[in-house]
């Protein structure tokens, strides 16, 4: 049997491709009042207003745009460290223990996979390219300057943190705050929503973090679950071992 391979935070799960009635992207999601909340609300699908509902909700894990707003929070105080531990370096004769390297940081890491992402929205990637990424650089650049300076001349190394870290220091941080206007745009160009139908012949729109392949699996491959209780939204009773050594849960079924 074929299998649509689908990611949600960083779990993997399959659906039976015969209960697949088509994929798309998602737009114009309007919310609707008084229902669960993995309900996201309705779509205009076809001419059809078809309700959408997140996988990721009914797996109790936080929405994409939610994680990516703890993400922005998370830099900041990272960063606002970052230069901290700089100045106190140099002002107090410490060892500077943060990473100089703007790839190895948590925003350099995220900023080149979005760099390399195909989905990603053009004008969510272009502002990290031309507003982000050039001032990132240069700011851990920089404070490789200030550690090498600060061994001969330290209020030379102290001019360059007041002047050229502050500087791009003030520019990342404008701009990663700005990302929170543009998150719908992230999330909407990267997740798919999955048209599928129920055991009861109902068509559920669910929405995922991203469709992967489609893989063939046979009985013999299957890994039988626990059975779950009766009143789960999401029902699956068997997983599969991926190819790199990961394990996929197989959806049986969607009761909204």
């Amino acid at each position: 049997m074929e299998y649509l391979l689908l990611v949600v935070k960083d779990k993997y799960f399959a659906i039976d491709v015969e209960s697949i009635i088509e994929i798309l992207r998602p737009k114009d999601i309007t919310e609707i009042p008084e229902v669960a909340d993995y309900v996201l609300g309705v779509m205009n699908i076809r001419g059809h207003i078809g309700t959408v509902v997140s996988l990721r909700k009914m797996m109790h894990y936080k929405e994409m745009g939610e994680e990516l707003q703890e993400f922005i929070a998370s830099i900041k105080i990272g960063h606002s460290d970052w230069v901290k531990e700089l100045e106190e370096s140099v002002n107090q004769d410490k060892d500077f223990t943060k990473t100089l390297d703007p790839h190895a940081c948590p925003l350099g890491v995220w900023i080149d996979e979005v760099m390399t992402c195909l989905k990603c929205d053009d004008t969510f990637m272009e502002k990290i390219k031309r507003e982000i990424n050039p001032h990132h650089k240069h700011l851990h650049e920089k404070g490789r300057t200030v550690i090498d300076t600060a061994l001969t001349d330290k209020d030379k190394a102290i001019g360059i943190i007041r002047t050229e870290i502050h500087e791009h220091y003030d520019v990342v941080i404008k701009n990663i705050e700005a990302l929170d206007e543009d998150i719908d745009l992230w999330t909407n160009s990267i997740q798919r929503i999955v048209a599928f139908t129920t055991k009861k012949g109902e068509t559920v729109n669910i929405l995922v973090d991203d469709v992967i392949d489609i893989i063939s699996i046979k009985d013999e491959q299957k890994q039988k679950l626990s059975q779950i209780d009766e009143g789960e939204i999401v029902q699956f009773d068997c997983a599969i071992e991926l190819e790199d050594g990961k394990i996929a849960t197989i959806i049986n079924d969607i009761n909204i």
